[in-house]
């Protein structure tokens, strides 16, 4: 799938708005983290993968896509202010299709593409969480996180 149809054409950067086929160039393999900053269990988690990202993931090719459920921009801006990865444009309508697509119910959740955007794992936060060696492999998963039920995270309203 074109990552351009899943992102939109421009992703937020450290540097600024870049197209999405620019910003996601070169990578292994694609993340996309759903998470809020008023969620409590992500607030937990995202210094938890920011620092496997940066130590380890980044060099091997990883790129991050945050989708926030924030319910405002400012909380949005906040937040992604400590993440060292890509997001989503605070307010895209692509944010409710990408929930839809991998089952989100409940953050915060990671889930695993391929280069071209075809799912790798729906358990990406299972997977950081137990240390599982990067690259992952198709249909990896550590059995608890992404997608688990609100009580181990926030619901998704």
């Amino acid at each position: 799938m074109a990552l351009v149809e899943l992102f939109g054409e421009t992703l937020v950067t450290k540097d600024g708005p870049k197209p999405t086929a620019e910003a996601l160039s070169g990578c292994t393999q694609i993340g996309v983290y759903f998470s809020a900053h008023w969620c409590p269990p992500c607030r937990a988690f995202t210094p938890k993968l920011a620092e496997k990202f940066k130590n380890d993931y980044e060099a091997k090719g990883l790129k991050v896509v945050f989708v926030s459920s924030d319910r405002n921009e400012q909380g949005f801006n906040e937040y992604y202010g400590e993440m060292p990865w890509h997001a989503l444009p605070y307010g895209s309508d692509r944010k409710e299709t990408l929930s839809r697509k991998y089952g989100v119910q409940g953050i915060p959740m990671f889930v695993i593409l391929d280069p071209e955007g075809n799912l790798l794992s729906a358990d990406g936060r299972g997977l950081v969480s137990q240390g599982a060696a990067y690259p992952w492999s198709p249909g990896g998963g550590a059995g608890a996180g992404a997608g688990a039920p609100p009580s181990s995270g926030c619901a998704v309203l």
